[in-house]
């Protein structure tokens, strides 16, 4: 069993009150009665436990805690008492860390917690007024972590299970949707995980991030945000994030218009972001087709070429459609050395 180190409650207020007399003047404890080095080992061993309002702080620490194996950073999908979640989290020297969200609101909720003393992974769910619930979860082989959730009155309680998200290189990226809601806008915005690389994941779900909060814009109307993979093999991934108007507003230059697109692309593996076409297209060299078909810098990478995005107006309304030209029709005007070459040469 786990050996834990502390000292009783009682003793430790009693202590602490001691102290305060001593640095206080009362008659608890006068100077010139006690051994001055009894009271500097005393101050030192209980210091810890005192603060300036009085109040104790009791710190557990175990023999679990110590041994407690590191678990690397990773993202997760599961469900918490039948709710589907995403988390991500990592755990150092017995200390974890992390975030998650619901899939039925996409709101990051941070994470707290640690190794207990029976050496489970204990994670608090941290809400504006303290712990919301936490979930109890020991790991098995296959590294999914499986275990109970309960409320943070105690009130409610269920079965909590997580399963790793991992990718290897040159497969599907693995996409989960944000689904939240705000006055009259509903998004539903992609957020990639299980890259294996914290950093460049992040960068790119940043960057898709931003695509979805410039859609669901508030424009007075109500906004529906969605998003398409028109690519999303090899390495390679393409989002299309629109946006539809429930009914026509003005846009850029006074339009009226019923929605705007957008999206990038990413070599996933090289770790690369395309967030504008003329990253894998020369706008020199492909200037006759863009003046002849309309091309904008806004576009993404399929499997058989690049959609651009354009304007499409008609009756007076505007309209984001897109234009796919193949990458032998682009021939020359795809950049060579393009971490997206490989795309086009195979």
């Amino acid at each position: 069993m786990p050996v834990a180190d502390h000292v009783p409650a009682s003793q430790e207020v009693g202590t602490c009150f001691f102290v305060r007399g001593l640095w206080r003047g009362t008659n608890v404890a006068r100077w010139d009665s006690m051994d001055l080095r009894r009271v500097a080992l005393l101050f030192f061993a209980t210091i810890v436990a005192c603060r300036e309002d009085d109040t104790v702080q009791v710190t557990t620490v175990t023999s679990a805690t110590v041994r407690a194996p590191d678990v690397a950073f990773g993202d997760y999908r599961g469900s918490f008492h039948g709710a589907n979640v995403y988390a991500s989290f990592e755990a150092r020297g017995g200390i974890a860390s992390g975030t998650f969200f619901y899939e039925a609101d996409g709101l990051d909720v941070p994470l707290r917690g640690g190794i207990d003393d029976r050496g489970a992974l204990v994670l608090s769910e941290i809400g504006d007024k303290g712990t919301v619930s936490t979930v109890t979860l020991r790991s098995d082989p296959s590294g999914a972590w499986s275990g109970t959730w309960e409320s943070g009155d105690a009130s409610r309680s269920g079965a909590a299970r997580l399963e790793p998200i991992a990718r290897a290189r040159g497969a599907e990226v693995f996409i989960a949707t944000r689904h939240t809601r705000r006055d009259h806008i509903d998004v539903r915005a992609p957020v990639v995980l299980g890259l294996g690389d914290r950093v460049f994941e992040k960068k790119l779900d940043d960057a898709l991030q931003s695509l979805a909060q410039t859609a669901a814009t508030d424009v007075g109307a109500w906004v529906t945000v969605d998003y398409l993979v028109p690519l999303n093999e090899r390495g390679f991934l393409s989002i299309i994030v629109n946006a539809r108007y429930a009914n026509e507003v003005l846009c850029d230059a006074g339009a009226a218009c019923i929605g705007t697109s957008s999206g990038l692309s990413a070599a996933v593996d090289a770790r690369a972001i395309a967030t504008s076409v003329w990253d894998v297209v020369d706008p020199v060299k492909v200037r006759k087709v863009r003046a002849a078909r309309r091309l904008g810098a806004t576009g993404v990478l399929t499997r058989r070429g690049v959609s651009f995005l354009y304007d499409e107006v008609e009756d007076g309304m505007h309209a984001p459609a897109w234009d796919e030209i193949s990458f032998d029709d682009l021939g020359g005007a795809l950049r060579r050395g393009s971490a997206f070459e490989p795309l086009w040469k195979r």
